[in-house]
């Protein structure tokens, strides 16, 4: 029998010796949830039944697999025959799963289909809360907080879409001074018509990929996406060197699946980090699943010139963008080679004045370039966001 109860809800019990050889009485599901409820109640609490969380599995019409027949039956059974609040926290997240898709579920969990991982938690802690707040046999509502989705501030129009550009400080700088450094998505109004379309600039200086989903800046763009709106993805610069030691930002190298705890120091406490491409497919099936169009972008090219050429970082960035554009299908502007290439042609004591301070960070001049580097691309591209070009 080990640790399991009888099946169902009726008063049958049995003894049996358990492992240190002691007589133990064993009951059915449903009446450990009696017992428990009672006993609670002795206390002054109040009991509230929650259907089980869901697993990483699936019936043959692709719907999320719920425990109807049992342990669900058995549980709202339990709660009309005790008059207990009962949250449905498995259909509530099950129809998350059916929404998210299998590929988005399948990262939800770690290491099996039972266990949760940080994504997975998140998502069943918010179905509870609103299973809580849906429940008004309960007023443990009152102690929730609010459960507005973060959004990133824009203000949207009606029947226009929006442009979201999401990066590092290469995209937002500090965008003011005409002489200081400037991010390219700070001048999106140079080459697309904000009459049509609506520019927004969600862009962060010093963020990797995962720490812009970490600190929850990806979130805030994932809850504004509607159908039809553009977002852009470019990620690189902060992506490189140790993951769990300071400046805490960069993920495994590559595209591939692999992932690997760490134990962070800020946070004490660890985590599950992935390759730089996860990162980027799950950026791009987000959007996708909002009714978005994604649009993958190489990282903005480094002043540096070896060999009399701009440097070209094709062997690594460039090539796992390359492989997630394989895996995903997901529309791919090579800005990277696209700038580099315009940079070669003028020579580098001319490059100069279009970058401020280093080699990565540019002047005004240098992210107009990049967003005419954009531009040129999605012309080229017969890209369907280029008629909103000027």
């Amino acid at each position: 029998m080990g640790r399991s109860s009888i099946p169902g809800i009726g008063k049958e019990e049995f003894e049996l010796f358990d492992r240190n050889g002691d007589l133990e009485v064993v009951y059915t599901y449903g009446e450990y949830l009696r017992r428990y409820i009672d006993e609670v109640r002795e206390v002054g609490a109040y009991p509230i039944l929650f259907t089980l969380t869901p697993r990483d599995q699936w019936e043959e019409d692709g719907s999320a697999r719920r425990k109807i027949g049992t342990f669900t039956d058995w549980i709202k059974a339990i709660g009309a025959e005790k008059n207990v609040p009962v949250v449905d926290l498995e259909d509530i997240s099950a129809k998350k799963f059916e929404k998210f898709g299998k590929a988005k579920v399948k990262y939800m969990f770690y290491k099996d289909t039972i266990h949760t991982s940080a994504f997975g938690a998140d998502n069943n802690a918010r179905s509870a809360a609103e299973g809580i707040a849906a429940c008004e046999a309960s007023d443990l509502k009152q102690y929730l907080l609010p459960l507005d989705l973060p959004k990133q501030e824009f203000t949207r129009e009606p029947g226009k879409p929006a442009l979201i550009v999401t990066g590092d400080s290469t995209i937002q700088n500090s965008d003011s001074d005409p002489n200081g450094m400037w991010g390219w998505g700070s001048v999106l109004e140079t080459v697309f018509d904000p009459e049509k379309i609506t520019l927004v600039n969600a862009g962060k200086a010093g963020r990797s990929a995962r720490t812009f989903l970490d600190e929850g800046r990806w979130d805030k763009v994932y809850n504004s996406i509607e159908p039809g709106d553009y977002v852009v993805i470019q990620f690189g610069h902060n992506d490189f060197g140790p993951v769990s030691a300071p400046p805490f930002r960069a993920e495994l190298a590559g595209a591939g699946d692999e992932n690997k705890n760490y134990f962070m120091p800020n946070k004490r406490m660890y985590q599950v980090v992935y390759t730089y491409g996860w990162y980027l497919r799950k950026f791009i099936g987000d959007v996708r699943e909002k009714g978005g169009i994604p649009i993958l972008l190489s990282i903005t090219p480094r002043n540096e010139w070896p060999e009399g050429k701009m440097e070209r970082r094709n062997d690594t960035y460039t090539t796992w963008c390359k492989e997630v554009v394989e895996q995903t299908g997901v529309d791919f502007i090579d800005m990277h080679n696209i700038t580099a290439d315009f940079f070669d042609t003028i020579g580098p004591e001319a490059t100069k004045e279009y970058y401020k301070n280093d080699h990565t960070h540019t002047s005004r001049k240098g992210a107009e370039r990049n967003a005419k580097s954009f531009a040129e691309g999605l012309k080229k591209a017969n890209h369907p966001l280029a008629k909103y070009l000027k």
